[in-house]
């Protein structure tokens, strides 16, 4: 799933939990941000194209926002990188949960998407050892 294509109330809910977590950077894989609303926080930096890899490893890295896909999971998992998962379809879901069973990921809703849900994901991951 595209970040652009999320609904606009999920997205605006997405820009006022990162601003309150500045100044943590965040970076977001955007394709055409034209279909993004306007309000993007300025700790946020958008991409067409992220190297998933270089971000995971880097040492400060602290949170990986994933549909829940097997490569991207397995990934964060190796690098030691806490998870939210919005999971989709097919095994998604299924690896999400997985990860949330291990304390390795946080999981949102994606038709249940606001402002309090990524609030309590962010601080969750940010803030609780448990997950890293």
């Amino acid at each position: 799933m595209a970040i652009e294509t999320l609904p606009r109330e999920a997205l605006l809910a997405f820009y006022a939990s990162f601003a309150k977590i500045a100044p943590v950077k965040v970076l977001m894989k955007c394709s055409n941000t034209t279909k993004l609303p306007p309000g993007l926080p300025s700790n946020v930096m958008t991409l067409p194209w992220i190297q998933q890899i270089a971000v995971l490893r880097h040492k400060n890295t602290r949170v990986f926002i994933t549909h829940g896909g097997l490569m991207g999971t397995q990934e964060a998992f190796y690098y030691g990188i806490p998870m939210i998962g919005i999971p989709v379809f097919a095994d998604q879901i299924k690896n999400v949960r997985i990860l949330v069973n291990k304390n390795m990921a946080c999981m949102l809703n994606p038709d249940n998407i606001n402002e309090e849900t990524v609030d309590a994901a962010l601080n969750a991951l940010l803030k609780d050892p448990k997950y890293r």
